[in-house]
């Protein structure tokens, strides 16, 4: 409930997936949202992983640059 602790872990969590899937924020946002594990199947199956969720993450970062 402690909204400092919980950016930092976010965000400690969110570098973890950005390791693991190669820097592409896009993709590490998706597996943020949906789950790593899931993301990873789906890539292993050649199907889309990009969805709304980084969408409209990364449009928000880039309306307030």
């Amino acid at each position: 409930m402690n909204r400092d602790t919980n950016l930092r872990i976010g965000f400690r969590y969110l570098n973890t997936l950005m390791k693991r899937f190669d820097n592409d924020m896009s993709i590490a946002l998706e597996a943020y949202n949906k789950g790593p594990t899931l993301i990873a199947a789906q890539q292993d199956m050649g199907e889309e992983v990009l969805g709304k969720y980084s969408q409209a993450v990364l449009g928000g970062v880039r309306k307030k640059s």
